[in-house]
């Protein structure tokens, strides 16, 4: 009896993972805030203003079905506050695409209605607007630089993709977000290592979602029910020759992950200089 009831619970656990629920979120779940350069504090460079453009490829919804496909550009411009602290911001657009996929009838959850939502199935489009920045303290060393600091994003998204989100009813969807603003506040470390005039380093960003929909959820399983709590973590490589910056970003979100490919141009009519900062030792 005991055997039985352990090879149940088994195949309980085993089958609620598999189970396909239906989960719409924001198409800037995990593409909510890419990579943006700053100069070294040795290039004392007092503020400057780049152009950022990238590619965004991704997946969403509760097993990866949908695909989302963007293209963000983005105006930013930094300054060097004192020895120390660096500051970004920046305006955000980009244009996208997502695809709603289609249920089968098999290993579905409860809350999901594959009528309805096959109904919708398909290519949506959608475009945003946003906003980001952030602030942070900087370590210099003789080839190296350590940054520490926090970020914010903010994007609001139209188009089809939102109108699906609004027309969807509750009962054929285990959750939809009918708001279009996706916000987020986090913490990021950026380690850059200086060859010569070209640098190099990796970007750790990680943080919470904003918005109340976006709270914590208990979603409906055969054994207990899945506390969701939306947050995202970024890791970019990136790669300085001049004034330009190319860069690699592998982005984790709730429900959501994906990658940019992109490059940022710092404008050199735009660049203001500082004063000269000797450097570490």
């Amino acid at each position: 009896m005991k055997i039985q009831s352990i090879l149940c619970i088994a195949l309980i656990s085993f089958t609620s993972c598999g189970v396909k629920r239906a989960i719409y979120t924001s198409p800037f779940n995990a593409n909510n805030i890419t990579y943006h350069a700053i100069p070294l504090v040795k290039d004392s460079v007092r503020s400057a203003i780049y152009f950022n453009s990238n590619i965004y490829l991704g997946s969403a919804n509760s097993t990866s079905k949908d695909h989302v496909t963007a293209f963000n550009v983005s105006m930013h411009r930094t300054n060097q506050i004192g020895k120390q602290f660096q500051a970004y911001y920046a305006v955000n657009l980009c244009v996208g695409d997502y695809k709603v996929a289609g249920y089968g009838f098999q290993n579905i959850s409860h809350t999901v209605n594959p009528q309805v939502i096959n109904s919708f199935a398909g290519h949506k489009t959608f475009t945003g607007l946003g906003v980001a920045g952030g602030i942070n303290a900087a370590f210099t060393k003789k080839r190296g630089e350590f940054r520490i600091g926090t970020e914010f994003s903010s994007n609001r998204d139209y188009g089809s993709y939102y109108g699906f989100r609004k027309a969807i009813p509750d009962s054929a969807v285990t959750f939809v977000a009918r708001n279009s603003s996706f916000s987020t506040l986090g913490l990021y470390v950026d380690i850059n290592h200086i060859v010569r005039d070209r640098s190099f380093g990796v970007r750790i960003g990680a943080g919470a979602v904003l918005e109340s929909q976006y709270g914590d959820l208990y979603l409906s399983q055969l054994s207990s029910p899945e506390r969701v709590i939306f947050k995202y973590i970024n890791v970019a490589v990136h790669y300085t020759v001049q004034d330009w910056t190319g860069f690699v970003q592998l982005c984790n979100g709730t429900k959501a992950f994906g990658g940019n490919v992109g490059m940022n141009y710092c404008i050199p009519a735009l660049k203001r200089p500082g004063k000269k900062v000797n450097k570490g030792v």
